[in-house]
């Protein structure tokens, strides 16, 4: 199944049986069958009518739509075929305080053991950062044992994860030469580069998690460990965060070949943005990673949907 990604101006999206047709300038381009896809993102001005959603919709093609000046909440995601017997347990567990942190620890256990193990990464290709990583690596058992400690509340995995983030990101900044600017995360909007490729890298993965949790019958907007709110959806954001530390490697691996480079951004009134080079770029990379990221998510959203059944 493919990926197809629309980011110049002037595009237009027409719905024509079970294809989707692309005009720009309204001359037609290319007409895409399908079932030869399972996402469209979007990003910039592209046109497309309500017939464009009902058919993605009815063919199940989610379409993820990014706006450059703000990648960190832009995804919409159409294609939604819910179980609704999973999705009253799902309330159910949502009411609990039990089961909601005993979902916390799982899942903040994992994005732990994945910085863990990114950070082998980091070490063989940056010797000369063995310090930091070596005290880095050494906080990690402690972040888990207090996780895990008199089986921790869900407000105390929480406090224990925004430490363990801090001193994660303490470190990244130092992997990125200084001429890009990053001094650790901000958003909305993006301030650097660096900045710019993890926001919309989440984004993606974002969009993603949605889709797996949807193939699976449950409502990603209610979550266990992320509070909720009517402008995002918790449970996308509980299933992708353990995946977050492999974006980060992966982000950190797009600057250091070079297929990302300073040039291919621009900044304006203390936003920065990606150009049209450096998004080629960045979508031909996430294309080989996507179902990589796409299959772990999956599996995650299955081992979730059998706790929730208590299988």
């Amino acid at each position: 199944m493919a990926l197809l990604v629309l980011d110049r101006k002037d595009l237009e999206l027409r719905a024509e049986a079970r294809h989707v047709a692309v005009y720009e300038r309204g001359q037609r381009c290319y007409t895409v069958p399908l079932r030869m896809l399972d996402r469209v993102v979007v990003q910039g001005r592209v046109l497309m009518d309500s017939a464009v959603f009902s058919l993605f919709a009815r063919e199940g093609v989610g379409l993820v739509v990014i706006d450059a000046r703000n990648p960190d909440c832009s995804a919409e995601i159409v294609g939604d075929a819910g179980s609704f017997n999973r999705r009253m347990l799902q309330v159910r567990r949502a009411r609990d305080p039990g089961w909601r942190s005993a979902f916390a620890r799982v899942v903040i256990t994992r994005k732990l053991m994945a910085q863990w193990r990114v950070l082998q990464r980091f070490w063989s290709a940056r010797p000369d950062l063995r310090r930091q990583f070596v005290r880095l690596q050494r906080g990690f058992p402690v972040y888990i044992e207090q996780i895990h400690k008199h089986s921790s509340s869900g407000r105390r995995v929480r406090a224990i994860e925004g430490a363990a983030a801090r001193v994660w990101f303490s470190v990244y900044q130092r992997l990125f030469p200084e001429g890009l600017g990053f001094e650790g995360r901000n958003r909305r909007p993006p301030r650097d580069p660096v900045n710019v490729g993890l926001s919309l890298g989440y984004t993606l993965l974002y969009g993603e998690a949605v889709t797996a949790i949807r193939g699976l019958g449950l409502d990603p907007s209610i979550g266990f460990f992320h509070a909720l709110r009517p402008d995002r959806k918790a449970l996308a954001l509980d299933l992708m965060e353990p995946l977050r530390p492999w974006v980060d490697h992966w982000i950190w691996r797009l600057f250091r070949s070079r297929t990302l480079r300073p040039e291919h951004f621009t900044e304006k009134a203390g936003r920065c943005s990606m150009g049209e080079a450096g998004r080629s770029n960045f979508y031909r990379s996430w294309a080989a990673r996507r179902s990589g990221f796409a299959r772990v998510l999956r599996a995650y959203a299955a081992r979730l949907g059998a706790a929730l059944l208590d299988r």
